[in-house]
């Protein structure tokens, strides 16, 4: 059993009443005996201290609301209405970095609460309401980067709740004749508990929990360049923490995998390091196929990874004159099976048309490397690649190249149309006429632009 008392506070008007907070497992009548005999009131909450809420069990993360609320009276909608865009950058820093950042030196915020602060932050910057919505122009991502970088410099919430957290374990292993250091090492980082079993699922105070989320720190001291070497001291929850930072003794866990590690390491990024992709610019066209051949232009796509799929594929001669053409609605499928889709009826539009050579361009390298590859297996698309495959044979000649995008517009502008038509497929035997001009562009040869990325070689 064990009782909690709080004495009146003589100085402060505001405390009115002695109180007293027991213990769950202490009985209900002894209790109340207790608190008779000596004149206290039973409350169930410890309430706050300081302003912090003082965490015991029963309490829930909703204890920690009041933050959202600070913030959101700090951020009023009217505060948005008066400033600009860099006058309410300002105030968002100014509103991070002080309400929250009290609570967050010492505990780990839940995930919810972080995000709705970074929603509530958003939502300022942009003057979005829940009743109007207004368009976010930058990602979140690119907001919270550092003003060098293309961003605003406005930390997020989980940042920086991550940020002081791992200074708390910092000061912890630097500060060790602190009084605060001395009274947690004692209680949490005795053999007892270092040997536990199951030394995670112990119980622990808010402070210690949060200590154990401030990730893996990374400390270097002068001793770690003795002789030459460089040791890594990781700062991190378990045995491994305890024994490298409180006894000076390492333990030997993983030290296979973890030398492989840091070896392969050490080789990508010091012996054999590698620049970043130049980009340049190239110029793109559609290209008429050789003399007696005809060009198979094709292209799928699905609205998102899973979503509302469509094709279409277009036949032209070396001249660039129309051939044939069609589209087709598929249905929810991604845009892989889409892409098998447009060239299995492009094959089958291409027999009917009774031609014998061919060259398939198509903008989906994955599908190129498809077909290229006569060991892949998947059972969800293998009755459509052993289709085209067998249609492919029976070709007399066929060559297969991958084209970029602006060179495929026509096919793209017949699988865009795929979603919209009523019938699930339609046949051109002559052009529609909105594709009359693409057609022409590519007839005539025009060029557009297109960024490409070079790929990276070692130094």
């Amino acid at each position: 059993m064990s009782l909690i008392l709080f004495a009146p506070d003589q100085g402060n008007p505001l405390v009115k009443a002695n109180r007293g907070c027991s213990s769950p497992q202490m009985w209900m009548c002894t209790r109340e005996s207790l608190c008779g005999i000596l004149g206290f009131h039973s409350t169930p909450n410890l309430g706050k201290y300081l302003g912090f809420p003082i965490k015991h069990r029963g309490t829930s993360n909703q204890d920690l609301n009041f933050i959202l609320d600070k913030v959101k009276q700090k951020l009023a909608r009217w505060k948005a209405n008066l400033l600009s865009l860099a006058g309410r950058s300002v105030l968002i820093q100014a509103s991070t970095s002080t309400i929250p950042a009290y609570i967050m030196q010492c505990t780990a915020l839940p995930n919810k609460l972080l995000n709705n602060i970074d929603r509530v932050n958003r939502n300022f910057l942009w003057g979005s309401l829940v009743s109007s919505k207004r368009t976010h122009w930058v990602g979140w991502h690119e907001v919270t980067k550092l003003k060098e970088k293309g961003g605003l410099g406005i930390q997020s919430a989980r940042g920086r709740n991550q940020a002081l957290l791992a200074k708390l374990n910092w000061r912890f292993h630097t500060e060790k004749d602190a009084l605060w250091a001395k009274v947690l090492k004692s209680k949490y980082c005795s053999n007892q508990r270092i040997n536990a079993r199951k030394k995670d699922k112990l119980p622990c105070s808010r402070v210690w929990e949060a200590m154990k989320k401030g990730g893996t720190l990374l400390i270097l001291t002068d001793a770690l360049f003795a002789k030459g070497k460089l040791k890594p001291f990781f700062i991190g929850s378990g045995i491994v923490r305890n024994s490298v930072v409180f006894r000076d003794r390492y333990t030997q866990l993983k030290v296979h995998s973890d030398a492989l590690f840091n070896a392969l390491k050490f080789q990508h990024c010091v012996i054999n390091p590698k620049v970043a992709g130049s980009r340049k610019m190239v110029q793109v066209r559609w290209e008429k196929p050789q003399p007696g051949w005809v060009s198979l232009n094709t292209d799928g796509s699905a609205l998102g990874n899973l979503g509302r799929a469509r094709c279409g594929r277009l036949i032209r001669n070396e001249h660039g004159d129309w051939l044939g053409g069609c589209s087709r609605r598929i249905g929810v499928t991604n845009g892989f099976v889409a892409e098998l889709w447009a060239l299995r009826d492009s094959l089958i539009l291409y027999h009917n048309l009774h031609l014998n050579v061919v060259n398939i361009q198509l903008d989906a390298k994955a599908l190129i490397d498809v077909i290229s590859n006569h060991s892949y297996t998947n059972q969800v698309v293998m009755p459509i690649i052993d289709d085209c495959m067998k249609l492919i044979s029976q070709l007399a000649q066929v060559l297969i190249g991958h084209c970029f995008r602006e060179a495929n517009s026509c096919a793209d502008y017949l699988a865009r149309k795929g979603t919209l038509q009523d019938s699930s497929f339609i046949v051109y035997h002559d052009p529609p006429v909105d594709l009359l001009e693409l057609i022409h562009s590519d007839k005539a040869g025009l060029f557009c632009t297109r960024v490409i990325t070079e790929p990276s070689v070692p130094l």
